[in-house]
């Protein structure tokens, strides 16, 4: 077993325990649930703002759950505050992939 191949596993056995419920639902698709790490109020909220992007976060999802990701068409619904009422925010950038797992921002 390579590096990446360990740092995958190690990944997906852990995603788990710090990873929050959250419902993807991939454009034309029926909706699924997965774990997915959430990253709240990221440090770019000038930037956004000065886009006009509000509400936004940074979201960890493996690709054995979601193996394509499209820009302005898929949906991930959680709550924005953590324990509130969940909402569907759209996947607006697909900020890095590996291997394994995509880094999502969504607003």
């Amino acid at each position: 077993m390579n590096l990446n191949d360990l740092m995958t596993a190690d990944l997906n056995a852990i995603l788990p325990e710090i990873g929050e419920t959250v419902i993807y639902t991939a454009k034309g698709e029926d909706p699924i649930t997965i774990t997915a790490v959430i990253e709240r109020g990221n440090d770019s909220r000038i930037v956004e703002a000065q886009m006009g992007i509000t509400n936004s976060a940074t979201v960890l999802v493996s690709m054995s759950d979601v193996p394509t990701v499209v820009r302005d068409a898929d949906t991930i619904t959680f709550p924005m505050i953590y324990g509130g009422s969940a909402e569907a925010f759209t996947v607006r950038n697909i900020l890095s992939q590996d291997a394994s797992h995509w880094k999502l921002m969504v607003s």
